[in-house]
Order: C-alpha cells, then sequence, then structure tokens
C-alpha cells in the first residue's frame, strides 16, 4: 500500500489528554487494520476519514467474534456502529458499502439479511448460535420509527438490547420456540442526524438502545475531490486487506489450552482472554477513575461514561488482534501492552466526542430536552409534586435534585411547601418572571 502518512497525521494528533510522546508511542506500533482500511477506503469516496476508521472497527469486531473474550467486564468484542451526517454529502452509504464489500469476499459467512422481524431475527441467531451476526442498515431512522410504532415489531427494542449484551435467549413467538445461548452481534448502519433524534426518545439515547451505539458525527466532510479511477490500486489494496482478515483466523484458530484460573467463563467454547499487564491496567484504571469523576452529579455523563469505560476494553482487545504479533500470548491468554491500551483510550475519547455531538446537534442536549419537557409538564399541572415528576420522568432523587436546581437558578421553577396532615410536601410551579 501507499505510504498514508497524511491519513495517520489526520487520525493521530496531540491534544491535552495525548501529548506528542503519546502520539509518538501510539504510532510507535506497526500500522494496522484500522490504517490499511482507512486508506483503502480513502482512495474510493471522499468522506471523512473517520467513517472509514469506524468500519474498519466494525469489520474487525465481525471477524473476531466470540473467539475473543474480555474477562474484566465478561463481554465480547462486538459493536454497533453508526455514521451521522447530512444526506447524500457525507457518503454514509458508499462507506457502508465498502466495509461489506470487503467481508462479502473475505468473510461471506458472518453477513446477516438487512430486514427482519423479531420472528425471522432471532431464528437467524439460534441457526448461528455463538457465530458472528454482521448487519448492515444504510438508513436506521426508519427502522427505529418502525419498531417504536408497528405491532409486529413489538419487543424488538428489548431483543436488540439482549443480543448487543450477549445474553441468552429463550422466547416464544407466533408458537415457535427460539434459544439462543451465545449470540454475537455486530451492527454497521447509518442516518440523517436530525431524522434519527426524531426517531429515537431521550431513554433511547441515554439509558437504553442507542447508547449501546458508537455514533460517529464528524464536525465536517472536508474537502471534495475530484472523482479518479484508482481499480488497479484499489484492488491490491483489498486483496491485501483480506489476507490480514484472515490471518486474523490464523491466530485465533491455533489450538487453545487452558489458561487463566478464576477467570474462565463456564460457557464451553473455545476462545482467546485478553488480559492488560499491569501498566495497562494502571492507565485503564486511571482513564475509568477520571471519567467517573467526571460523572458526578451530571447524569448524563454518567451513562454516557458507563459505555465509554467496557468500550475501552472492547477496543483494546480489537486493537491487540490487529496487532497480534505485537503482543505476548500465554496459552490462551493474550497480554495486551500500554500502547495498544494507550491507543483504545485514543480512539475511546474520539468516540465519546462524537457521542456529546451527536447530542448538542439536535440544539439541546438530552438534559435540556428534559427540562423543557419538565417545565412543560409542571405548566400544564400546576402544583405537581416532587413524587409525581419522579415518576412521570422515570428520575432518581439526585437526578431530581439536579434538575430542580438548574430550573431554579436559571429562574424557571419555584418550589413551594404544602401543608398536609402527615408532613409538608413540596410543590412544583412554573415561576412568574419566566411567563412574562
Amino acid at each position: 500500500m501507499d505510504n498514508p502518512g497524511s491519513i495517520l497525521d489526520k487520525i493521530y494528533t496531540p491534544t491535552t489528554l495525548f501529548p506528542p510522546s503519546s502520539i509518538a508511542l501510539i504510532k510507535s506500533l506497526r500500522r494496522g487494520f484500522i490504517e490499511d482500511y482507512t486508506v483503502y477506503a480513502s482512495r474510493l469516496t471522499d468522506a471523512p476519514w473517520i467513517f472509514h476508521s469506524s468500519c474498519a472497527f466494525g469489520i474487525l469486531s465481525g471477524i473476531i467474534g466470540r473467539r475473543a473474550w474480555e474477562p474484566m467486564f465478561r463481554t465480547a468484542p462486538n459493536l454497533w456502529i453508526l455514521l451521522l451526517g447530512p444526506t447524500s454529502i457525507y457518503r454514509k452509504s458508499t462507506c457502508l458499502r465498502i466495509a461489506r464489500r470487503l467481508i462479502l469476499s473475505s468473510h461471506k459467512d458472518r453477513l446477516v439479511p438487512s430486514d427482519f422481524t423479531p420472528q425471522s431475527l432471532l431464528a437467524e441467531f439460534a441457526k448461528r448460535d455463538g457465530k458472528s451476526c454482521v448487519f448492515f442498515r444504510d438508513e436506521v431512522s426508519g427502522f427505529f420509527s418502525s419498531i417504536a410504532n408497528l405491532r409486529f415489531m413489538t419487543g424488538m427494542k428489548e431483543l436488540l438490547i439482549n443480543l448487543f449484551d450477549g445474553d441468552p435467549i429463550s422466547r416464544k413467538l407466533r408458537s415457535e420456540d427460539f434459544t439462543v445461548d451465545r449470540p454475537y452481534f455486530v451492527w454497521l448502519g447509518g442516518a440523517v442526524t436530525e431524522k434519527l433524534i426524531d426517531a429515537v426518545t431521550e431513554a433511547d439515547i441515554l439509558s437504553g438502545l442507542m447508547v449501546r451505539f458508537i455514533l460517529v458525527n464528524p464536525k465536517g466532510r472536508g474537502p471534495t475531490r475530484p472523482l479518479r479511477y484508482e481499480v488497479t490500486q484499489a484492488d491490491e489494496d483489498r486483496e491485501i486487506l483480506e489476507l490480514k482478515l484472515k490471518s486474523l483466523d490464523k491466530f485465533f484458530d491455533t489450538p487453545l489450552q487452558s489458561g487463566l484460573e478464576g477467570i474462565i467463563d463456564p460457557i464451553d467454547d473455545p476462545r482467546l482472554y485478553f488480559v492488560l499487564d499491569g501498566e495497562a491496567l494502571t492507565a485503564f484504571n486511571s482513564y475509568a477513575g477520571q471519567l467517573e469523576r467526571e460523572s458526578v452529579k451530571d447524569s448524563t455523563k454518567e451513562k454516557i461514561h458507563a459505555r465509554i469505560i467496557p468500550l475501552t476494553l472492547k477496543l483494546a482487545v480489537i486493537l491487540a488482534a490487529d496487532h497480534s504479533t505485537q503482543v505476548k500470548r500465554l496459552l490462551n491468554t493474550v497480554i495486551v501492552p500500554y500502547p495498544i491500551l494507550l491507543k483504545a483510550i485514543y480512539w475511546s475519547e474520539i468516540f465519546r466526542e462524537h457521542l456529546t455531538r451527536t447530542l448538542i446537534d439536535v440544539g439541546q442536549t438530552p438534559g435540556e430536552r428534559r427540562y423543557e419537557s419538565f417545565l412543560e409538564f409542571v405548566e400544564k399541572n400546576p402544583g405537581s409534586t416532587r413524587g409525581t415528576l419522579m415518576r412521570r420522568f422515570h428520575l432518581k432523587a439526585r437526578e431530581m435534585d439536579e434538575v430542580i436546581s438548574t430550573l431554579q437558578q436559571r429562574g424557571l421553577l419555584e418550589v413551594r411547601i404544602k401543608r398536609t396532615k402527615t408532613r409538608p410536601a413540596e410543590t412544583l410551579w412554573v415561576s412568574k418572571s419566566s411567563e412574562t
């Protein structure tokens, strides 16, 4: 392949969290599939490079499957990825087609149909229990609308969440029994940002289905360029990428022996266990601690970071497999060194930024949307009690305190004490000053 120096410089740039010395350490790793695929796909379309890199993670996730296991969170490295942006000009569909074409040519048995009902999806997973199932869906907004509104899609959200989490599933649909013991579900899709937000609820974004996605939402698409034929070079690049994917099979399919005592999952399927070395574990705990501190008194960050922390380890597993010649393997245990963990944290920070940007793109963060809904309800139901509002908006005590405090400080909400026979009760009213 051509020297991807310009692409690498775009991807790996110093930040406050990653000074030049950290970037140099990341770049010291041999160029892997992520970088090579980004260069390859960038030759075929002028989409934002982050779309290609994200698809590369999705491809590796689909090829690796349940053959890898992260024992700290007891999870396999499956990813759900959504490419977001305006219609057409960001080339989301083109990026997905390039990724799907590569899997089709190297591991077509991983692909599953792009349209399904709960029954057909369960049937597919039952037939392929324990095997990787890679799902491509170009425009997911309509799909999310359908699972919210169509009767025959009832229960689809819960089913998708269970499949992502890898939980055993046993269900009866239309008089047919389905059992899936070891699901492994990888999803690559695209959506117009505004349409997606219109199609999902706040609960989907923060605590349910949507928060399980890596939401890739670039600030801009970058400069356009004239289209040109690079068929020969592209074919050569694709062949190299196919060989890299097949080399993963050799890495994972080497006969395994017993591994680390005390962390082996009871499910009897051969796999490699990816564990951090001492330096990497210290760095991971430091990063996780930083995210947890940032989450204090911020329920939105708390929910986002609760997903980013295990995502970091999933990315570390994928990157360790991508750099398999640079890791130590003891029987069926792969030791993940600090530079690879650092690279995983770097990507986690990129994806965390994109998730935050997605929430801002709709004009309001989910917290702001909650405040607006909260005020609207109080305006229609003046004198609502604290308990009523907590039940209505599914708020915990700390979250309720945060909402009330924020709206009071903005001069939008009044708290009045109502005398009762038992004990005083807080009632909430829209501030008169906010009504003028």
